[in-house]
């Protein structure tokens, strides 16, 4: 490659298909490949290398940069085959996806029609009741989004460079060089510092720029490698093996993609130097079948997502043993990223679909911005209908629920498990919620007093009668914050004060909680804090609630769980509160509102064997409990299950608005049985407070 020009290199095209193949592998055997995610970084530093090649290369020929015309060929290569699939695959969820996903999908379709998916998974990364939705066909369209938008602003950056390298009769590789390693270190500092272990820092478009600011920066730095030889063919196979072993030893986390994503990333970089030297890695890497599947890595990466989500709702694929599903799910992947590349990139490219691309610049650069815009509105405007549509008819039934009053007869709920005296169920009556809405089926309010995950801001919400004579507080996580409806009817039967401090994800224990690799740091602030107010308050009663062990990702080992809250609910019983533990309900291994909308309310697939979902996964407050006298525990097992199973569906209530949450209008038929345990708990003589004797004044002088 000269100061001036880029040719087209083979052993290039030989990475990307490494780094498509690692995704692929991962997406389909995660626990085999576990870091192969990483084929994405490498994609950053590829596309980085080769797009800063390109424009500093026209600058250096023509004297300007023709930003238009670089933009216009971006288009032409990146949104027909997106927008391809992005259509295919909502017409596949439309078809076989349960409509619980249908809004879900359409609003991240739309995201990625328009490149800012990343930063809707962003914001769903720190709402926890976004985390709690299934992945949908377009997930992957993240990295697609951090792509265009660095194509959009890095060329801007460019152009500047250019005119301020004009005006000093410079060469503009300095100008740019400063420019792209400032981007480079400031990005690489946010990533492994500023959001590190945040939920965010995984899909932020300010901690991935830096990948692509490397291939930047190794291209603006090209012609001055001067090295020989055997240099470059050594530092191509350290590449090659650091690319290869990123795939096996590094674990997605907290710390990902700070300075572990240097392990990959310097390794594409060492690939690139060692460019297509004899005895480098580039003779392996620029020979087939790795350089087709290279030309074709772009559909490869659009279509196998979609296929692999898809694949898991399609009925007649449920019987049939995995490594068949997965064989198949590749096979198709490669014969439409094949169909894809010759039917719709090539000729939107270059050929019969490309607007006077050899006659007239001007007419072609228009040409694309209009195909562009063509694209988009085909991809994002029917998206946006379908989303539109959708979202009406869920708030449609939302309202239609809420102005409902129905009887308890026909709707018993918890009434249906009364040990003593069961109500009957009447048959034929539509289960509510709705299971298309039942995911949003809880208290605003309540979920309001949860806040963001992530966030250092504690939220102590009152309801009932802030004066009236007993005060009566609910803490914990979202598995505490679903009681609260049946709790704050019972304070306003009473005229009783109801204080609430919960927060996402956050069992009530001293110890670590790692959710997708980061700690919850959040967590110990919040129980500190939560301590302090509960003692200052002095409440008459205090519940607490969290979810069982595994429901939120990483976290400590059994024994440490156990003394964390043992520890921490300790502090509560010394300072003289009285407490009742509520035993967590089952967690299900189906989403519940997707199962009965499938199969309906009394299948028996939507029945989960009690062993399974209660005795196999632990609930260490129970144990913790038998360790503290003085607290209370408050089992309502017998409301969610029989000797032997778990419905979905109790007394016609859709019971669970996922696979582990309570829906609210369960929750609301606990409430006389919530009212029992209060009444009893408040008859208990709380613990007597201890008094720690302070420390003896040191002499004086």
């Amino acid at each position: 490659m000269s100061t001036s020009t880029i040719s087209y290199r083979n052993d290039l095209q030989g990475l990307r298909a490494i780094a498509v193949i690692a995704v692929l592998l991962f997406h389909i055997w995660p626990d085999s490949f576990r870091g192969g995610f990483i084929g994405v970084d490498v994609f950053f530093v590829i596309s980085g290398f080769l797009i800063t090649s390109l424009l500093v290369a026209e600058i250096e020929k023509t004297g300007h940069l023709d930003l238009g015309n670089f933009w216009s060929r971006r288009l032409r290569r990146l949104l027909p085959a997106a927008t391809l699939v992005l259509l295919v695959s909502l017409w596949a969820c439309l078809k076989w996806l349960p409509e619980t996903e249908w809004l879900n999908t359409a609003k991240q379709v739309f995201a990625s029609g328009l490149y800012f998916q990343n930063w809707m998974l962003v914001s769903q990364s720190v709402d926890y009741m976004a985390r709690e939705a299934s992945a949908t066909v377009a997930q992957h369209y993240w990295s697609l989004s951090i792509e265009e938008q660095f194509y959009f602003a890095w060329p801007l950056i460019v152009f500047i460079c250019a005119a301020i390298s004009r005006k000093s009769g410079r060469s503009i590789r300095p100008t740019a060089a400063v420019f792209s390693v400032i981007l480079l270190l400031v990005s690489l500092f946010f990533s492994a510092a500023v959001l590190r272990n945040t939920p965010q820092g995984y899909f932020t478009t300010t901690t991935r720029a830096w990948e692509l600011a490397l291939g930047a920066t190794l291209a603006i730095l090209w012609p001055y490698f001067k090295f020989g030889a055997g240099l470059r063919i050594g530092l191509s196979w350290a590449g090659f093996i650091m690319v290869i072993a990123s795939v096996f030893v590094v674990k997605q986390g907290g710390d990902f993609p700070g300075y572990i994503a240097l392990l990959p990333t310097l390794g594409a970089v060492f690939l690139i130097l060692g460019n297509e030297t004899r005895g480098a890695a580039a003779t392996l890497l620029g020979k087939q079948p790795l350089r087709f599947i290279g030309d074709i890595s772009y559909a490869i990466y659009l279509w196998h997502w979609p296929l692999i989500v898809v694949a898991k709702h399609i009925p007649q694929l449920a019987k049939v043993p995995s490594w068949q599903v997965n064989t198949g799910i590749i096979a198709a992947t490669f014969v439409l990223s094949v169909l894809t590349k010759f039917l719709v990139e090539d000729p939107f490219r270059n050929g019969f679909l490309a607007f006077f691309i050899k006659t007239n610049r001007k007419k072609f650069v228009i040409g694309s911005f209009v195909t562009a815009f063509i694209l988009i509105f085909a991809g994002s405007g029917i998206t946006a209908f379908v989303w539109a549509k959708e979202d009406k008819a869920w708030h449609a039934l939302k309202a239609k629920e809420k102005a409902t009053i129905h009887p308890k007869a026909d709707y018993p709920g918890a009434a249906a498990m009364d040990p003593v005296a069961p109500a009957p169920v009447p048959a034929n009556m539509p289960v509510i919620p709705n299971p298309v809405i039942a995911e949003h089926d809880m208290d605003g309010k309540h979920a309001h007093c949860m806040g963001l995950t992530g966030s250092m801001q504690i939220r102590q919400c009152e309801f009932g009668d802030r004066k009236g004579p007993k005060t009566i507080i609910l803490a914990g996580d979202s598995h505490a914050m679903q009681f609260g409806t049946a709790i704050e009817k019972v304070a306003k039967l009473h005229g009783w004060r109801f204080v609430m401090f919960v927060k996402p994800a956050c069992p009530f224990g001293d110890f670590s909680v790692y959710t997708e690799g980061w700690e919850r740091g959040e967590c110990w602030h919040f129980r500190k804090e939560v301590l302090r107010r509960v003692l200052e308050i002095k409440p008459d009663l205090l519940l607490v609630a969290s979810a069982r062990a595994g429901l939120f990702g990483q976290i400590s080992a059994a024994e440490k769980q156990i003394n964390g809250f043992k520890t921490y609910l300790q502090k509560y019983v010394d300072g003289g509160i009285r407490m009742g533990i509520i035993r967590d309900n089952p967690a299900l291994r189906i989403s519940a509102p997707g199962c009965v909308l499938s199969y309906g309310k009394d299948h028996k697939l939507c029945n989960s064997d009690r062993k399974l979902v209660i005795e196999n996964l632990k609930d260490y407050l129970v144990t913790v409990s038998a360790m503290l006298p003085e607290a209370t525990l408050v089992d309502l097992t017998h409301l969610y299950c029989t000797k032997d199973i778990c419905p979905a569906v109790i007394g016609n209530i859709l019971v669970y608005r996922d696979s582990h949450h309570i829906t609210d209008a369960y929750g609301k038929t606990m409430a006389p049985y919530f009212d029992q345990v209060i009444r009893k708990l408040l008859l208990k003589p709380a613990p007597t407070p201890v008094v720690v004797a302070a420390p003896p004044e040191a002499p004086k002088k």
